[in-house]
């Protein structure tokens, strides 16, 4: 077990998300946006989450009109939708109501004044001395000095299919196993 709670973000293969739910990570997200070099398809991501268990899904949007998100929820069936800052909060406050588990990413500066419905806010840019809540997941491959129990890590391409190098990230998993 883990002492903080961790997201893997933006995973696109089967070796990471293998990797990070042997760790026991709580959450494995796979990116949407067809602009990110992060982006994987709805079908890879189901192939995926039909291998692992006991990790939660987390849908990462940013990009997308809403039909084509509401159809990915439908898809893929995700424990939390994740929506950029991009998405007007009544969006969020929508799918909040129709039961879903949802995130906000997006800049310190940018985090909506109403965040009853969000049970995540994943923010970037910190600002130094910044008083972060419960809520507040912090992007470590932004800013890596913060000292947070709720954090997000990131996928990373293969050298090839099923080999790669974890050694940085399994020093910082060890250092918070119990």
């Amino acid at each position: 077990m883990l002492k903080k709670r961790v997201k893997a973000g933006s995973v696109t293969h089967l070796t990471d998300a293998r990797y990070f739910a042997a760790w026991d990570v709580e959450f494995i997200g796979f990116c949407f946006d067809p602009e990110s070099s992060d982006y994987i398809s709805p079908q890879d991501a189901l192939a995926i989450k039909g291998w692992l268990s006991g990790v939660q899904f987390v849908a990462e949007f940013a990009g997308q009109d809403e039909e084509n998100i509401r159809n990915i929820i439908s898809y893929l069936e995700p424990d939390v939708i994740e929506l950029d800052a991009t998405y007007p909060i009544s969006l969020a406050k929508s799918l909040h109501n129709e039961g879903h588990t949802i995130a906000w990413r997006g800049s310190w500066h940018d985090q909506p004044a109403e965040t009853d419905e969000l049970a995540y806010l994943l923010v970037t840019e910190i600002p130094s001395g910044a008083s972060l809540s419960p809520k507040h997941m912090t992007d470590l491959s932004q800013q890596p000095d913060i000292d947070h129990d709720l954090v997000q890590l990131k996928g990373s391409p293969e050298a090839e299919t099923g080999i790669k190098n974890y050694d940085d990230v399994g020093a910082l998993l060890e250092s918070w196993e119990i």
